[in-house]
This record gives structure tokens, C-alpha cells and sequence, in this order.
């Protein structure tokens, strides 16, 4: 490792308090990471997540439809790397065909979910578990 390296080159355990962990086993470099648009808006909702914008919530939810099958549906996967949102929010959504069928689903806000999935049903929070 050169000089340069090792100004940018983050301890990995660094990574890993902060929702980020890598699933390759060799990942892209922190600098390609940190340009990435995942990456941007995790800083901007883990900072402060009032200050996404419309589009970038709605890109969001995008991402997390597309990760439904993995382990952890608050995560977008970028270079070899998984970055979670602990901000968001999970939501159980009705299938406007059936009033049994209920999907759970994870954004930001209840704005995504109607705007991605045109005439969706009912929209519940997600109960969450009680901790003893």
C-alpha cells in the first residue's frame, strides 16, 4: 500500500459499525464506493434522512424491490459491497386483488410505495417486535 492508499483506506471495522460490509471477497475500492449514488444518499439518511428529496426516496424504493429475495430487504448491494439503511421504514402492503394477500415492502415513506406500485391496497407500518 503507497501513501495515498492508506490517507483514503478505511478500517473495515470502521465499515461495519456503519452498515456496510463487503460480500466478495475482493470489493471495489472505498474511493469507487464513495462515488457511487448508494453510498451518497446512505450518508444523507443516516445524517439526516428528512433531507432526501422525492426522486431520491422513490430510487431508493426502487433498489429495495429489486433486493426482496435477499437476507435483508434494507439493503443495496454496490461493488462487491452491502450497504443497509437502518433508516428505513418497513411496511406491509395489500394486494388490491385479494384482501388476504399482504406483501411487506421497505421505504422511506408510504409515498414511494403508492407511486411505485400504481393502485396498491391498504398501507399498514410493519409491526415491529417487542423487546423484553
Amino acid at each position: 500500500m503507497n501513501k495515498e492508499e492508506k490517507k483514503t483506506a478505511i478500517p473495515l471495522e470502521a465499515l461495519r459499525l456503519a452498515n456496510i460490509f463487503p460480500f466478495v471477497e475482493k470489493p471495489c475500492g472505498f474511493d469507487e464506493l464513495k462515488a457511487s449514488k448508494a453510498y451518497v444518499l446512505w450518508e444523507k439518511s443516516v445524517t439526516n434522512p428528512k433531507s432526501l428529496t422525492r426522486d431520491e426516496k422513490d430510487w431508493l424504493f426502487e433498489q429495495f424491490c429489486h433486493n426482496v429475495r435477499t437476507d435483508s430487504p434494507n439493503v443495496i448491494h454496490v461493488g462487491g459491497w452491502r450497504i443497509a439503511y437502518p433508516t428505513a421504514k418497513r411496511f406491509l402492503v395489500q394486494s388490491p386483488d385479494s384482501w388476504r394477500n399482504w406483501r411487506l415492502y421497505t421505504a422511506f415513506d408510504r409515498t414511494s410505495i403508492r407511486r411505485f406500485l400504481r393502485g396498491c391496497g391498504e398501507i399498514m407500518d410493519y409491526p415491529k417486535k417487542e423487546t423484553k
